[in-house]
């Protein structure tokens, strides 16, 4: 949400539209959060192809890893035995536990960014009712008003 979009108040909307102190800082603020949103989509769209990067390179080397393990099982004439079957599940369990650390540090980056965006809103926000006091400070002292 925009700066200075929510209710302003006992602070008259029109005045405020109408201080141009007010509405340099409103300015400001918006542009600084759509700034930010832009710096945040760019760290976001890096961390993903990173993340599909990694992904490609951990589903290539489980490939690999089965299929190494599959040939040392069939050279040694081992394929129907308990010691291949769970050599095969203590290898998928290694790969999935791997694969879940990547999804959990994705979504631990994401929360974060969410996080971080949630935090600069609302110091925006702080800032943003500030500076409609500050408006409504230069309104009374226009008309002698304490």
């Amino acid at each position: 949400m925009p700066v200075g979009s929510s209710s302003t108040g006992s602070i008259s909307k029109k005045y405020l539209d109408a201080d141009s102190d007010y509405m340099a800082q409103k300015a400001l603020l918006n542009r600084a959060r759509q700034d930010y949103i832009a710096q945040q989509n760019f760290a976001k769209s890096g961390y993903n192809k990173k993340y599909l990067m990694d992904l490609n390179t951990h589903n290539t080397n489980r490939t690999a890893a089965v299929g190494d393990q599959e040939n040392d099982y069939a050279a040694r004439g081992m394929m129907q035995s308990g010691l291949y079957g769970d050599a095969v599940q203590k290898t998928a369990n290694d790969w999935n536990q791997r694969k879940s650390g990547l999804e959990l540090a994705k979504a631990q980056y994401i929360g974060g960014l969410k996080n971080d965006l949630t935090n600069f809103t609302s110091q925006q926000t702080i800032v943003d009712t500030q500076a409609q006091q500050e408006a409504a400070a230069r309104r009374a002292a226009r008309y002698g008003i304490v």
